[in-house]
């Protein structure tokens, strides 16, 4: 399932798929940006060159649109500062920072928009195949198909083409708080990567607003959630962050968070190239976004759908989400507890019947219990003497190229400690039982 990617669509294949996603034209923008090599802020190939591959892409497509769509273009250069709690927190402080946005919906102005966004900088060694120029590549050609339809949108999409996040997310903060469209945002998808290809993830929803969840749900052909994911990477754990918080904290908009994960030893290095971008994940981010971006301009704005809570979501092998408010889930999960002590209450009953006393079922439950949480203890303990045995030896990701690894490092040997422990208290304990059945 994880390396599971629909067929790509070729250029060949385009007349027989009117309205789909091509994702060789996709890789075509791909080449053409990385092929400037690194692009760090400040440096001339991002704030020239990569703004002149961008803006010759979005022009093209502008002469090619159906005349039922109002299409506006703008660059935009900003200066500013904010708090950013990151780290041990900083300022940041930003000056003359680009944006390269192109705003597409009905001829009649629309008051309303969505906006999907994507950083076109990189770090300063590499030249950003799949962070993030293959995010741009996906946005341009679904810029391409949107244009290219007879019925006109309902509300606006805003295609922002951020040129300073990884300055630590300048850009977006430029253009969610002084761009002249930012207002009218209602929703809006962030397009990031820390890994080349595979299936993208949809790891931050909200905050609040169900009704982002419940189009992603009816809408993407090719789903993959979790909230886990978002309650890890909001904990703070991952010493990372995205534009998506920039949009929620300073922009007050609800959105949705993606990444790829696959293949994240390439990540932020020199071989993050367009090679190591598969044409199948352009192909199903395409699909999904496309989807997705088309579902929620067509929502009714501003007060038909839910605002308040926060769900709990998971995927089912992909095939479809299961989502749930959080109220409900804590009333499955108590109902869930509630059901285990009314068992045990019952084997207590049964038990006394044979003869052993109740306040004894109860210790040895006890007992029972605080042996499988040692032995989850155990395993942590293990875990981390093996990290640490590993930074030592100065092989701390020596198992990152090859994921397999972890298996033999890490699982296995937590799984047999944990077994281990286990069964030496288990027969422990049916000689103890079998004792007291023998004095009663």
């Amino acid at each position: 399932m994880e390396k599971k990617l629909p067929e790509p669509i070729m250029r060949k294949d385009e007349t027989t798929n009117p309205g789909r996603f091509i994702a060789e034209r996709a890789m075509d923008h791909v080449y053409n940006l990385t092929s400037l090599g690194p692009r760090p802020v400040g440096s001339f190939e991002n704030e020239v060159l990569a703004v002149n591959v961008l803006t010759k892409e979005i022009y093209s497509v502008i002469k090619k649109t159906k005349k039922v769509h109002r299409i506006s273009f703008d660059i935009q250069k900003t200066s500013g500062a904010f708090p950013l709690m990151f780290l041990d927190g900083l300022t940041n402080v930003y000056r003359n920072v680009q944006n390269v946005i192109v705003k597409i919906g009905p001829l009649i102005p629309s008051p309303y928009s969505v906006l999907v966004n994507c950083h076109f900088d990189t770090v300063a060694d590499s030249p950003g195949g799949s962070d993030d120029s293959a995010s741009c590549a996906i946005m341009l050609e679904i810029f391409r198909v949107i244009s290219q339809m007879e019925k006109p949108l309902t509300n606006n999409i805003i295609f922002l083409f951020n040129g300073a996040e990884e300055s630590l997310l300048q850009a977006s903060h430029g253009f969610i708080t002084q761009h002249k469209w930012a207002k009218e945002i209602k929703a809006f998808i962030n397009l990031e990567a820390c890994g080349a290809g595979g299936r993208e993830i949809l790891f931050q929803a909200g905050p609040e607003n169900p009704w982002l969840m419940q189009a992603y749900s009816e809408s993407v052909p090719y789903p993959l959630a979790t909230s886990l994911a978002q309650e890890i990477f909001q904990s703070g754990v991952i010493p990372g962050d995205t534009d998506y918080r920039i949009f929620r904290d300073f922009g007050n908009i609800p959105g949705l968070d993606f990444a790829w994960l696959t293949n994240g030893y390439v990540y932020h290095t020199k071989m993050d190239d367009a090679a190591h971008v598969p044409l199948g994940t352009l192909q199903r981010t395409g699909d999904n976004m496309l989807s997705l971006a088309l579902n929620l301009v067509s929502a009714p704005y501003p007060n038909h759908h839910p605002l308040t809570g926060n769900l709990v979501f998971f995927d089912v092998l992909g095939a479809f989400i299961v989502r749930s408010s959080e109220a409900v889930a804590s009333v499955l999960s108590i109902s869930i507890l509630c059901f285990s002590l009314y068992t045990v209450f019952l084997n207590s009953n049964k038990i006394s019947l044979d003869g052993l006393p109740f306040k004894v079922y109860i210790w040895q439950m006890f007992i029972c219990t605080c042996v499988v949480l040692l032995s989850w203890i155990s395993s942590l303990f293990l875990t981390a003497a093996t990290a640490l045995l590993l930074s030592v030896l100065n092989r701390a990701m020596s198992w990152y190229s090859r994921p397999i690894w972890l298996l033999f490092l890490y699982i296995i040997p937590s799984l047999f400690l944990q077994f281990a422990i286990i069964s030496g208290v288990s027969k422990k304990q049916n000689r103890v039982r079998n004792s007291l059945f023998t004095q009663l």
